[in-house]
């Protein structure tokens, strides 16, 4: 039974206590849900927040929906949108089942003892329940930190904290006494294409796209929120500002701009929002600020920032908190409408296809593949491995000495990577196929924690976030264009571009797309240096690994976990002096 469930109502939780509850031996531990219901049969336990003001919260109807054939059950949840776990504690047979969001934006952690199991949305406060915030230390988890300074994300289950694991996103588990978590099904990958679907012209799909967005954006924003619309000058935000005015919300355009550092794209973000009337606020992201809100990320992600971004804007949501209830963000358009890694991976994918079948016709082929001087390109072209290529995608590039000495040290295990990943299961062994791992990949990973970083900042300053582009239905019909309406002929994205065209001037939306650049470089010689140089010495590593500013962005976040959790060093390279010259 549930115990002391009184602790769920109205308002007698405290907004960062531990809420505690115990199902046969496994014990819930977690912060105020948002949400909460219970009946004689079981309890629901909302953390985040839905969009969907349909959907009810009853037990009955969760146990029921889970009991419900894998199709059936992921059609409901694919209608789900927001940021959210959801706990179904089911009284009967005293189990737990957690259904993860499609977009891990809220992401929930669990921590096995003898006793059972603590779960819990939040990764350091887990940690602080688990005593290793009190002075007991911990350990890395090397596979993590191995995944984290090749990747700078966290495909499977692993976390920073040796002892404690996180459950996928785009998942429903299931709990039992006396077992171990059970993965029921997985949902929320972008779609197949639907067999037979005729190609619409540009205009037609930009028409139904429009609408499409509209009607989520429609759906999310309640009359009277006063929204922000992360404007970056690029085509995404610039179509969600316009869509924004066509609904007649209250809405103002958002854009940082960094001290000292030239941003090309501020023009062209001054430019949309003055094209449509709209306030656009710029903020400055002052250099003072740079390492005490990187710090702040890192504890209140749990891990060091996929993003380059996630520092600036933390400091721009601080700075809206407040002023606004809803933000939208255009995270996930590239994916789905027009990417330019997409566009190189199919190219290199069709000659690879074209060399194999004139080697075909070469006597031992495999034999003279591996004693011929082949030119790179060749060689690389022959070795070509669409699931590998769809993963090494999303990797960071190490310079070649420092990648090669950190895998002497530790090995990266890239099966767990794949298994981690939310793709479906298929042979990858069609053009269309490869495609679509690589779009899954690529949402499954960047998309995912770009979406998690973000959520989780904008939620720590009570503003909710919103990426219309990633809602079930947008991501349908995206999964059906075809390769001339997705990756254009000069410029990709040639459907956003055109529904553009309903709010700006052409010339504006064809310009050339330079990114939201982040002066990281300065930072980490400016004000992360010192961390730096302080990673060095407790990851026994080599002081000019630095010069890797990847590198570096990611050894001075796990650096400074360590720090704020007693965590104990990690000696990465084993060499002379390590932790023993560690100041203080």
């Amino acid at each position: 039974m549930i115990n002391d469930s009184k602790v769920f109502l109205g308002n007698e939780y405290l907004p960062n206590a531990p809420v505690k509850c115990t199902i046969g031996t496994y014990r819930v531990s977690a912060f105020a849900p948002s949400q909460f219901a219970e009946d004689s049969t079981a309890a629901v336990l909302i953390f985040g927040y839905i969009h969907n003001p349909e959907v009810l919260i009853s037990p009955a109807y969760w146990l029921t929906l889970l009991q419900q054939p894998a199709p059936m059950l992921v059609a409901a949840l694919d209608q789900l949108n927001g940021a959210y776990n959801l706990l179904v504690l089911n009284k009967v047979n005293n189990s737990i089942s957690v259904v993860t969001d499609r977009l891990g934006g809220q992401r929930m952690y669990y921590w096995s003892t003898q006793e059972g199991i603590w779960l819990s949305p939040s990764l350091t406060g887990l940690a602080n329940i688990a005593n290793f915030g009190h002075g007991t230390p911990t350990n890395f988890s090397v596979p993590a930190v191995m995944e984290l300074l090749n990747y700078r994300w966290l495909s499977g289950t692993t976390t920073p904290f040796a002892d404690i694991n996180k459950l996928p996103h785009a998942a429903v588990c299931q709990l039992s006494p006396g077992s171990s978590i059970h993965t029921l099904v997985r949902y929320g990958i972008l779609p197949e294409a639907r067999a037979g679907v005729t190609d619409e012209s540009l205009q037609v799909h930009a028409d139904r796209v429009h609408q499409l967005l509209l009607a989520n954006i429609r759906a999310s924003v309640r009359p009277g929120d006063r929204v922000a619309v992360l404007l970056s000058g690029g085509v995404d935000s610039s179509i969600l500002l316009g869509i924004c005015c066509d609904l007649n919300l209250n809405v103002v355009a958002i854009t940082p701009q960094h001290e000292g550092h030239h941003n090309p794209e501020l023009e062209t973000a001054k430019t949309f929002a003055a094209e449509l009337g709209v306030e656009h606020r710029i903020i400055a992201v002052e250099e003072a600020d740079v390492a005490r809100h990187y710090a702040d990320v890192v504890e209140l992600l749990g891990v060091p920032p996929r993003c380059h971004s996630a520092v600036s804007l933390l400091i721009l949501l601080r700075q809206l908190k407040g002023s606004f209830d809803k933000i939208l963000y255009g995270e996930g358009a590239d994916t789905l409408f027009g990417s330019k890694a997409v566009k190189h991976f199919a190219l290199r994918f069709k000659k690879n296809q074209r060399l194999k079948k004139v080697f075909r016709y070469i006597p031992y082929w495999p034999w003279l593949f591996k004693v011929l001087p082949l030119p790179y390109k060749l060689r690389h072209l022959l070795q070509f491995d669409a699931l590998n290529e769809a993963i090494a995608v999303n990797q960071i590039v190490l310079q070649e000495p420092l990648k090669a000495s950190l895998n002497d040290r530790l090995v990266l295990d890239k099966e767990l990577i794949k298994a981690g990943l939310n793709v479906s299961n298929v042979t990858v062994d069609t053009y269309e196929r490869a495609l679509l791992q690589l779009k899954q990949i690529i949402f499954s990973s960047s998309v995912i924690n770009h979406f998690y970083e973000l959520e989780s900042l904008a939620a720590d300053n009570s503003i909710q976030l919103i990426s219309p582009f990633v809602c079930q239905p947008v991501m349908a019909y995206a999964a059906n264009l075809s390769d001339t309406s997705y990756f254009g002929i000069e410029s990709v994205k040639p459907v956003l571009r055109k529904i553009g065209e309903r709010y700006f001037t052409p010339s504006l939306m064809y310009l050339p797309k330079y990114g939201f650049p982040v002066p990281h470089s300065n930072w980490l010689k400016g004000p992360l240096a010192t961390w730096g140089r302080e990673a060095t010495v407790f990851f026994s590593c080599p002081i000019e690994y630095l010069a890797d500013e990847e590198f570096a962005w990611c050894i001075i976040g796990l650096y400074l976990l360590a720090k704020r959790n007693h965590i104990l060093p990690l000696r990465l390279f084993e060499i002379d002096g390590g932790v023993d010259a560690l100041p203080g």
